[in-house]
């Protein structure tokens, strides 16, 4: 098998879980703050879904416009995502560490693209068991401004100048509609993962080029490209 670069997105493909524990939180901060009332939930569940993929600023000004209430919001979805409210939810996703043992031990360059904090992901992945270290770099939106956080291909494209790699030695695993635009932008190999925010019809619609059921899969797609 050629070497290749594999980049993984987090919520979804790596744990799962995360996404309703986002939503709780993001929801329970915005009403503490005032932002919003309980009538108000659906909507802000939709603002924040149609952001999905953006760092936790771009998804939380999606729906609190007034700055004050921007910060309180900020500061305790901060707290609520350490607490239980969120962690409860949280596991680590089907087959993980033979997916990552895989891609390892046969020469590849795993790393991580997220728009979720680096310490986040380091903490959550020592929590549910999967070793930080196996990742040569856990690439954060949270570090780039809005226009260049998924989809736009920068972070990929980045990470590929970074480690020498071209689209076509490139895959992006993803389980968001902003990952695989991401990915299809960048053009490299797009895989998406049905774990997460995606269905299959969904994936078809995005063009992605693999389509699996979990990461059982991966050995598939790696021996195809």
């Amino acid at each position: 098998m050629t070497k290749k670069l594999v980049s993984f997105d987090f919520d979804g493909v790596l744990v799962t879980g995360t996404n309703k524990g986002y939503i709780k939180c993001y929801i329970a901060a915005m009403k503490e703050a005032g932002a919003i009332e309980k009538k108000d939930e659906k909507r802000a569940t939709e603002q924040i879904i149609k952001h999905w993929g953006s760092d936790y600023i771009t998804e939380i000004t999606s729906v609190v416009k007034d700055p004050k209430k921007i910060e309180q919001t900020k500061e305790t979805y901060l707290n609520l995502i350490q607490s239980d409210l969120f962690l409860k939810h949280v596991k680590k996703a089907p087959y993980v560490n033979s997916a990552l043992d895989l891609v390892s031990k046969n020469g590849f360059t795993p790393t991580v693209i997220s728009g979720s904090p680096k310490d986040h992901i380091e903490r959550i992945m020592l929590r549910v068991g999967i070793n930080p270290g196996i990742f040569k770099e856990l690439r954060s939106g949270c570090n780039y401004p809005k226009k260049f956080q998924k989809p736009h291909p920068r972070m990929l494209n980045d990470q590929m100048k970074k480690f020498r790699f071209a689209p076509q030695n490139t895959i992006y695993i993803g389980d968001a509609k902003a990952d695989i635009k991401m990915a299809n932008s960048a053009k490299v190999t797009s895989v998406t993962v049905l774990t997460g925010t995606l269905n299959r019809k969904n994936a078809i619609e995005l063009k992605s080029d693999f389509i699996i059921n979990s990461l059982k899969e991966i050995k598939e797609v790696l021996e195809c490209t």
